[in-house]
Formats: structure tokens, C-alpha cells, sequence
């Protein structure tokens, strides 16, 4: 059954706080304006914006943490990396006591929120695709999350507006039937949901779920079957591979999970009882799935 009503409460129950949000809010609001207006930093930092999930509304309760990027006036071919890093690092310091380098970020950790502070360069302008700095590869690498945000506006009205929420619930799924050590990282959970779906129609949420799993399914299982891990494309930079860092134990783990889920939906959308449609799809995101609306 279609369950319009349960998927629109479940969509509900998955959403952030608003106190989640109000926090978010005010940390990242300090933390720009603090790199903005500080004397050592205030010539060098072009423009802040935030990226990732909570930028593209496809966050879940809780909000985990916040991505920011800086854009920051320096040239990448005469400073190495690891100087954006270390320079960032030096002015939030000044304010904040947990400043933790990442791979490409600094981590700055909260009592009411995590924010990730990545430092970029442009230069082929501020609307076009950054650098940013790799601590392991010690190389400038491009990303475009101005880009990433478009694409999912796009795909969103495409699916008109089902797609945010499709990520929203495939999200929960994952985070509901997989241990946290084989778990997709969100953005290239959330691409492979856009590549599943792009293209389809469909007229409710319950028929978009299925849709995502079988399309996950027909697009990766021979690889599963073969026991290899898929390149992902960035879709807005089909050079980058997203899922370089998914290993094949992991990759294994993700199509386990979606076939036995992609064999639940069908069932709970085919099925004519409303309880046991209901029973399914709690199998499938837990009691965030409500029993009755």
C-alpha cells in the first residue's frame, strides 16, 4: 500500500529539531562571521558558505554536523596544501579549544554541535569548482558543492520533490539496518540514490523507495556478484570517484542490505492489508515508521 499519510508522519519523525536546527544555525553563524572579521584573516578569506547534507536539506535527526567552506585568497600553486590547513587552524584557535585537522577539514566540536570547516581556493571563480587541500595526498583537490547543491535542486524538482525525502528515508534505512562500520558515508549514499532514480516517475514516496532499491540493485549487484567495488561518479565532476574509499567488504555489505530491503518494499507496496503493509515497511526503517497516523 501506499501509505501517504505513515510516510508523510515517518518523513516527520526523521526530520532535524528545531532546536537542532536553531543550534546549527548559531554555531556556523559564529564560526563565518569569526573568520570574516578577524584581523588575521579577514583579507584572505574571499567568501563562507555552508556544503553537505545540511545545505542540501538532506540531513536526519540528529543533525551530526555542520559542513562550512572557506574560500580563501591564495594561490595554489605556490602554497602547498597543508598551509590553508594550518593557517585556519591558527585563527580558530583563537576562539575555539578543539580545533582537529582532518584529511581535508578542521574539525571544530561543540557541546550542541560538530562543525566541519574545509578551507578552499578558486581559481576559476567563486561560482565554479574549488580546490581544497588533501592532508594525505598533500595535493589540491577539486570538489564543487555549489554544484553538488544545484544538482539536488535539480533532481528534486525533476521528481517533483520527492528526492530530498527519498534521501532522507533511504539515510534512516541505512543507519537503521546496518552496523555503523559498513555504513556509506551520506554523500555517496546520496549519489548513488540520485543515480538509482534519475530519469523515473512515480506518484508516492512508497513507490519512490522501491524504485531506489531496484534501481541500486539492477546498477551494482553484478558488481557484488563479482566481488568488486563500483566507481562512483561525482555528478557534477565525473572525474572524482566518490566511493574511492569503499572496500569490498563494506560494498558487500550495502547490496546484502539492499536486496533483502528491495524484496521487503515490493512486498509492503503490493500488499492490499494495511496492517501487514504497515509491519513491512517497519521492518525496513524501524519504529520511526509510525503504526498508526
Amino acid at each position: 500500500m501506499k501509505l501517504a499519510e505513515h510516510f508523510r508522519q515517518f518523513l516527520s519523525n526523521i526530520e532535524p529539531t528545531c532546536s537542532q536546527i536553531r543550534e546549527a544555525a548559531s554555531g556556523h553563524a559564529t564560526l563565518r562571521s569569526r573568520l570574516q572579521e578577524d584581523e588575521e584573516s579577514k583579507e584572505c578569506v574571499l567568501e563562507t558558505f555552508l556544503s553537505g547534507s545540511y545545505a542540501r536539506s538532506t540531513a536526519i535527526r540528529p543533525v551530526k554536523d555542520v559542513d562550512i567552506v572557506s574560500v580563501l585568497d591564495l594561490d595554489p600553486h605556490n602554497n602547498e596544501p597543508a598551509v590553508a590547513l594550518s593557517f585556519v587552524q591558527q585563527v580558530l584557535k583563537k576562539y575555539y579549544p578543539s580545533v582537529k585537522r582532518q584529511r581535508r577539514s578542521l574539525r571544530i566540536t561543540l557541546t550542541y554541535v560538530v562543525m566541519d570547516l574545509v578551507p578552499a581556493v578558486a581559481p576559476y571563480g567563486l561560482e565554479s569548482e574549488l580546490l581544497i587541500p588533501d592532508r594525505d595526498l598533500s595535493e589540491w583537490v577539486p570538489t564543487h558543492p555549489k554544484g553538488h547543491l544545484a544538482h539536488a535542486t535539480q533532481l528534486n524538482t525533476a521528481l517533483e520533490g520527492r528526492f530530498i525525502p527519498l534521501v532522507k528515508a533511504m539515510k534512516w534505512w541505512r543507519d537503521y539496518q546496518m552496523p555503523k562500520s559498513r555504513r556509506p558515508a551520506s554523500f555517496l549514499l546520496e549519489v548513488i540514490v540520485g543515480s538509482s532514480v534519475s530519469g523515473c516517475t512515480f506518484d508516492c514516496m512508497a513507490a519512490a523507495v522501491c524504485s531506489c532499491f531496484e534501481g541500486i540493485g539492477d546498477q551494482y549487484r553484478h558488481y557484488a556478484d563479482a566481488g568488486l567495488v563500483p566507481a562512483v561518479p561525482d555528478p557534477v565532476l565525473p572525474g572524482n570517484n566518490v566511493a574511492s574509499d569503499w572496500v569490498e567488504e563494506d560494498f558487500a555489505a550495502f547490496m546484502t542490505a539492499v536486496d533483502k530491503s528491495s524484496d521487503l518494499a515490493r512486498a509492503a507496496l503490493n500488499s492490499k492489508d494495511k496492517d501487514e503493509s504497515v509491519g513491512l515497511w517497519q521492518k525496513l526503517f524501524g519504529s520511526a515508521f509510525p503504526t498508526a497516523t
